[in-house]
């Protein structure tokens, strides 16, 4: 478990300014979207009267995970009437664990990679639809790695070559390149904690990395990103989401909607206070990269990280990025269009961040 909530919050540095680099070949025209930014360090706190509700929150040690850190930090949970335990799930520093977690009732929600949730990747013994996502939090947090000192510049240099990721991640991309997807011998990602060693076994030209390791990767100079599923031309693609049973938002909605709520003004605060961020985060981060992660490191990492919390307003943006994962191979047990995937497994159970 991650410190206590209060102190968190009294770790969380006071500064208000805070240093912020970018990749210069990112476009964040993404993170235009975020509604509320201006007020994201208030965000309507509002306190709840009476006896909080006991929840806990599935956390995992990564840079896309930002959200639930700064939630626990500033303490929105307890804001939102909640007495939240912030546990981390797993050693291996992935969001596979929360799902897990999440899926079996050990946890009431976390952030999850939204394809993650479709079977057949999805928890075993699970159906489409039994996990849900209420709200996406993050984009870029899915990237194709090479080693630093590779060859390899660009999408364009992986024709021909073998590729340890999802297909359906990079088709779009790739297309645009002028490059047929199936002209790339595909296998299967590597989990979290095999990453590194993958990259470095030479096997593959390009390695896929989640739940933002990537970023770290690149951030403490082993490897280099030529993907990430932020950016062009999928900049508005999300990663991760608030994810729980459809069993607890049916049966509890408020409580359910207080957790994400929590969580959206977490985004929020991660994209406009990165630097604080990094401070709370980096003593949980992990690589094996054989030297330890600095605050420079940590905000580089959350640098390449879109934060950009939405409702019911990500639908059509749901429903354009899963039309082009199942156009590009992303597997789904009983076929259907993306509109019908993103009813079966998003329901919006709060308001913008501006009508929080």
């Amino acid at each position: 478990m991650i410190k206590h909530l209060s102190e968190l919050t009294r770790d969380m540095s006071a500064r208000t300014g805070h240093r912020q680099t970018r990749r210069n070949l990112l476009v964040n025209s993404g993170r235009a979207t975020l509604i509320g930014v201006a007020f994201a360090a208030g965000l309507g706190r509002v306190r709840a009267a009476g006896a909080a509700t006991q929840v806990t929150i599935g956390l995992a040690s990564a840079p896309c995970q930002a959200p639930t850190y700064a939630a626990a930090a500033q303490g929105f949970f307890q804001d939102e009437g909640l007495d939240a335990k912030v546990t981390v799930f797993g050693t291996n520093g992935g969001g596979g664990d929360v799902l897990a977690a999440i899926s079996r009732g050990d946890a009431d929600a976390g952030m999850v990679i939204i394809t993650n949730i479709i079977p057949p990747r999805l928890t075993p013994g699970r159906a489409l639809g039994d996990v849900v996502l209420t709200a996406p939090l993050q984009r870029g947090c899915i990237s194709l790695l090479v080693p630093a000192n590779s060859e390899v510049q660009s999408l364009e240099d992986l024709r021909g070559q073998k590729v340890a990721g999802g297909k359906y991640w990079y088709g779009t991309a790739l297309a645009e390149a002028g490059i047929d997807p199936d002209e790339i011998a595909w296998s299967a990602s590597p989990t979290p904690a095999d990453i590194f060693a993958t990259l470095q076994s030479g096997e593959f030209a390009a390695v896929q990395s989640g739940d933002g390791q990537g970023a770290l990767l690149e951030a403490v100079g082993v490897a280099r990103m030529i993907a990430m599923n932020n950016m062009p031309p999928q900049e508005n693609n999300y990663c991760c989401a608030c994810t729980m049973n459809a069993s607890a938002v049916t049966s509890d909605r408020s409580k359910a909607g207080a957790i994400t709520r929590a969580l959206m003004r977490g985004s929020a605060w991660a994209e406009a206070h990165r630097s604080e961020t990094a401070e709370v985060m980096r003593p949980s981060m992990t690589l094996p990269s054989l030297r330890e992660i600095t605050q420079e490191d940590m905000e580089a990492a959350l640098a390449m990280q879109a934060f950009v919390p939405m409702a019911e307003a990500a639908r059509p943006i749901l429903v354009d990025e899963f039309d082009q994962y199942v156009k590009y191979g992303l597997s789904v047990d009983t076929p259907m269009t993306a509109a019908t995937l993103v009813n079966r497994i998003f329901f919006p159970v709060t308001g913008e961040l501006q009508a929080a």
